[in-house]
């Protein structure tokens, strides 16, 4: 299986009886696979989004820190946080992320 199938499932907050069919499918994912197939985004290809409202929002001890780091690096003007937490903010930092969320939205649309 994937690197998924260990996922604790409670954690996810995932309902008691989908808690089989989501199960199978973080064990059949080829996700992981798919994602070390593809090449990795350089800061040039990232330079090419700049003038465009971005927010980077990231766990602190997220798997994904580094990739937003990148991405913070190439596009200065982008709108990063960090907050506690892992890749999971929309589960552990629920409050603050639609906050977040909300405020860019309102700007980017402003």
């Amino acid at each position: 299986g994937g690197r998924f199938a260990d996922v604790d499932l409670r954690r996810l907050a995932v309902p008691d009886a989908a808690r089989g069919a989501v199960a199978d499918l973080l064990k059949r994912t080829s996700l992981p696979y798919d994602l070390q197939a593809d090449p990795p985004v350089t800061a040039a290809e990232l330079a090419e989004l700049a003038g465009l409202p971005l927010l980077a929002v990231v766990g602190s001890v997220s798997p994904f820190r580094a990739a937003a780091d990148l991405v913070g690096g190439a596009l200065p003007a982008a709108r990063r946080h960090v907050l506690a937490g892992g890749h999971d903010l929309h589960i552990t930092a629920r409050a603050r992320l639609t906050t977040l969320l909300g405020a860019f939205l309102e700007e980017s649309h402003a």
